[in-house]
C-alpha cells in the first residue's frame, strides 16, 4: 500500500513536472540535487553539533581552553598581533609586484630565441624545473634560513 501511494506522489509530481515542460530526466535531477543537499547539510550538522558537545567532554580540554580559548590573554595581545598583521600585509604589497616582475622575467627568458641570449634562457628553464620539483615547504626552509645565512643587510619595516 505504501509501494503504490509513493507510486503515484511520483507520478503525480512528474505530471506536474512534465506539464511544466520538465522532462523525466531534470526531474530526476532535481530531485537528486535535492537528495544531496538533504545528505550534506544533515551530515555537516552531526559533525558540527558532535564536535561542540564532544571535544569540552575530553579530558584535557581544560587545559586547551586556557592556553588557546583564554579571553584575557588575547585582549592583552591582540594590539601586537593586529601590528604584526598589519606588517605582513606591507610586505606583501612590497612582495607582490616584485614576485609579478620577477616571474615575468623568468617566463619571458625562457621565450628568448636568440642564440646571444641561449644562457639566459637555460637559466629560467632550469629555475622553473628547480622550483616546480622542490616541495613548497623545502623552499620556504631554504628561504627561510639561508638567506638569513648569507648576511645580507636587512631591509627593516619596523620603525623603532
Amino acid at each position: 500500500m505504501d509501494k503504490s501511494a509513493t507510486t503515484e506522489e511520483m507520478a503525480s509530481a512528474t505530471e506536474k513536472a512534465a506539464g511544466a515542460g520538465n522532462t523525466r530526466r531534470q526531474i530526476y535531477e532535481e530531485r537528486q540535487r535535492r537528495r544531496s543537499l538533504t545528505i550534506a547539510t544533515v551530515s555537516t550538522a552531526v559533525v558540527a553539533i558532535s564536535v561542540i558537545i564532544l571535544v569540552p567532554m575530553a579530558p584535557g580540554w581544560d587545559r586547551v581552553q586556557a592556553s588557546f580559548f583564554n579571553w584575557d590573554i588575547f585582549v592583552r595581545t591582540f594590539p601586537g598581533l593586529l601590528d604584526a598583521f598589519l606588517i605582513d600585509v606591507a610586505i606583501f604589497a612590497g612582495c607582490a609586484p616584485a614576485i609579478a616582475l620577477l616571474g615575468m622575467a623568468i617566463a619571458l627568458s625562457r621565450d628568448v630565441r636568440s642564440a646571444a641570449l641561449f644562457p639566459l634562457r637555460i637559466f629560467g628553464a632550469a629555475f622553473t624545473d628547480i622550483f616546480r620539483g622542490v616541495p613548497v615547504i623545502l623552499t620556504v626552509y631554504l628561504i627561510g634560513f639561508g638567506i638569513p645565512g648569507l648576511g645580507l643587510p636587512r631591509l627593516s619595516l619596523v620603525h623603532s
